[in-house]
Formats: structure tokens, C-alpha cells, sequence
């Protein structure tokens, strides 16, 4: 179970009760706390304090803090109430920096298709109108749905890294954008236009939201579970939108909101509570 810290000015309380613990009279029980994936900077946490103990599961209660759960089973689109379409989506080049990408595109038997095509220093950013649901609270936890129109992966990385780190590449990052220009067009939008010169952290969250495997089928699905907190920030407007970087030497390109009117756009699902 991971948790997560709503901000990083008050103290938190967290706890987990664990279930059908295989201990027995005698065992030593050996407690961890692991901070991790925080980004590529230096960072600290301060304990308060740090303990166990043993309960009765009946009657402690349920756990403190925003529990999440480590990759979720993805339910399915249609059990969501709502299903809300990317309201603009482009590329964004660190090597280009003042060059827009909307019309990039390319070739298919049915003609050409405009793509998210996301690789190296070439990433997909996204954004939805959201402003009407700014006062609602979200649920539970929603998805991303993307629609593959070609993947090129690739690279002995668990021979070089070991196979722990190895696994974890040929995947897409999927990032909050928490900063710089908010109200982006994406026929206009730039690296440079939307980071107005500030740092990447202070625009693009360290903190990644998930890395996933991505569908290699043309026509393909891939969903990315976003927790709960995470759609409450984009919905609240906290969260300006989402950014995809790729995790290793893999090219995944993705239909975007221009192809076939939308019929394969970048969607967000996810429940609004009734309370």
C-alpha cells in the first residue's frame, strides 16, 4: 500500500493494518518505512514518531491517511458516471523548444492520422475543461484511456540493470502538470510557452502518477489508473492537466483529439461522489 501526502507544510498521520500477517509466537517482526519515486532531486521526511502494535482488526478502525492501493485492477470504462474527452492535446520538444507540434501526423491506409507521438525529449501534454465540476469530490480512483496507433520498444535493460530495474523501462510516465501557463492552446503551445522559463519541477510534478505498459496493437487501449487525490486535483483545477513522458528508448504514439473527430481521443473516467 502506498499513501499519499497532501502537501508539504502540516504533519500527517498514516497507518496500515495488515491482513492474514503469517506470524507465529516467537517470530521476529522486522518494520519498514520506504519513501521513493519522489523525482530527481534531493528530498527528506521528518518523523514525528514510528510504531507498531498489535490490534484487534474488529475494533481499530479504519486506517489514517489517503490509502492507495499498488497497481489496482483497472475497472472498466463503462462503470464510470463520467467520461469526459481531452479538451486540448499536443507535443511539446526539448529540442525545439519554440517549435509547435499540432499538426504532427502520420501515414495509414486510410490516410493520414494525427498522433501524440511521444519519444526521448518529445512528450504528450494534455488538458481537460474541467471547471464545472470544480466544487464536486471525486470518488474513488479514475483512468487515462489512450489509443495506440504504433509502438516501437526495444533494449536489453535487464541484462545491464538487473532484472528489478530492467522491467521498469519500455513504459510511458504519466506526470501532473502543477505549473506554468495554465489556459494552453494546443495549435500554439510550445516547451518554452508553456514552462514560461521556470523550472521543470515547478511545472511538471517530480512525483510521477504511474508508469505503464502501453498497448502495442494498433487501435489498442491502454488505461492508467489515477488515484483518487490525483483526479480531485485535476478536477479542483489544483492539477492543470497530464503530462506522458516515455520510460526508456521506446517511440509510443498515440491518436489524438484531431483524428476521426475524436473518436479515439485521450478520455478521462471517473466517479463523482453523491454525498
Amino acid at each position: 500500500m502506498e499513501y499519499d501526502i497532501a502537501d508539504t507544510t502540516d504533519w500527517h498521520i498514516i497507518s496500515m493494518t495488515t491482513q492474514d500477517l503469517d506470524v507465529i509466537l516467537g517470530d521476529s517482526l522486522f518494520l519498514q518505512l520506504g519513501v521513493t519515486d519522489w523525482g530527481p532531486e534531493q528530498y527528506h521526511v521528518d518523523v514525528a514518531y514510528y510504531r507498531a502494535d498489535i490490534v484487534n482488526v474488529k475494533q481499530v478502525g479504519p486506517d489514517k491517511g489517503e490509502p492507495l492501493p499498488y497497481h489496482p485492477t483497472v475497472p472498466k470504462p463503462e462503470t464510470f458516471s463520467h467520461h469526459l474527452e481531452v479538451d486540448h492535446d499536443a507535443i511539446i520538444h526539448t529540442n525545439f523548444p519554440d517549435v509547435n507540434f499540432n499538426d504532427m501526423h502520420i501515414k495509414q491506409e486510410d490516410g493520414y492520422a494525427n498522433v501524440l507521438a511521444v519519444q526521448s525529449d518529445q512528450w504528450g501534454i494534455l488538458r481537460w475543461a474541467l471547471s464545472e465540476l470544480e466544487d464536486q469530490k471525486v470518488q474513488d480512483a479514475g483512468i487515462l484511456e489512450l489509443t495506440t496507433q504504433s509502438v516501437v520498444r526495444g533494449g536489453n535493460y535487464s541484462e545491464v540493470y538487473g532484472e528489478d530495474l530492467g522491467m521498469e523501462f519500455n513504459k510511458v510516465r504519466v506526470i501532473e502538470i502543477i505549473g506554468g501557463d495554465e489556459d494552453w492552446n494546443q495549435t500554439e503551445v510550445t516547451f518554452n510557452t508553456i514552462t514560461q522559463g521556470k523550472k521543470l519541477s515547478a511545472v511538471f510534478n517530480p512525483q510521477m502518477i504511474f508508469d505503464a505498459e502501453v498497448t502495442e496493437e494498433q487501435g489498442g487501449k491502454t488505461f492508467i489508473t489515477l488515484s483518487r487525490p490525483v483526479m480531485q486535483r485535476l478536477i479542483e483545477g489544483t492539477s492543470k492537466g497530464l503530462l506522458i513522458r516515455p520510460l526508456g528508448a521506446i517511440d509510443a504514439t498515440f491518436y489524438s483529439s484531431e483524428y476521426l473527430d475524436g473518436k479515439y481521443s485521450p478520455k478521462l473516467h471517473f466517479n463523482i461522489s453523491k454525498d
